[in-house]
């Protein structure tokens, strides 16, 4: 498991909520996997190829609980039981739909979370043909193809920008378009 440290005070937004670039950084200090890959690729690496699908910000976004819970391989996850008696899966949403709130977009809906969930396992079949390492043909989902293009080693620094400049553009179109929705109505 990728164990994370506490985000420290001063990493926080005006909100109290940590700031996604820190998030980010974290993020990409995760290994996929648990680490069973022939390169360094990282859960951030993993959110961008997700967000090349529809629902795009909800997919760069969509792995950033991992920044605080860590990545517990599953089923180990599937047996947590956390503060509260929260599964691992109830936190995850809780801080996705906190992530949300911070940054002024609404929560994802089902329809979203759906869209989401598939390009999840497309990314994940091309992540089992070209990064994991003794490629367990067991975990493919023969019903999602994987992506047509290679996945590649990435520098972390360059993750981490290009993280930052795809969510600095999705973040702006979301506030656009949510804008003239309410102008519209």
């Amino acid at each position: 498991m990728n164990a994370v440290a506490p985000i420290p005070v001063d990493k926080l937004a005006a909100n109290g909520f940590p700031a996604v670039p820190v998030i980010f950084e974290r993020l990409s200090l995760i290994n996929r996997w648990a680490g069973n890959i022939r390169f360094v690729y990282s859960a951030l690496q993993h959110s961008i190829l997700v967000a090349d699908r529809e629902a795009a910000i909800y997919g760069l976004l969509h792995e950033a609980p991992k920044a605080f819970l860590g990545d517990p391989r599953s089923p180990v996850s599937d047996h947590f039981n956390l503060v509260g008696g929260n599964s691992y899966y109830q936190l995850k949403g809780q801080l996705m739909d906190q992530l949300c709130q911070s940054i002024d977009i609404p929560p994802p809906s089902l329809t979203i979370k759906s869209m989401v969930a598939e390009a999840n396992l497309i990314v994940n079949n091309t992540e089992i043909r070209d990064v994991v390492i003794d490629n367990p043909g067991s975990l493919v989902r023969e019903d999602y193809k994987p992506l047509s293009k290679t996945i590649q080693p990435m520098n972390r620094v360059d993750v981490i920008i290009n993280a930052k400049a795809r969510y600095t553009m999705l973040l702006d179109d979301m506030h656009h378009a949510m804008a003239k929705a309410r102008a519209n109505a």
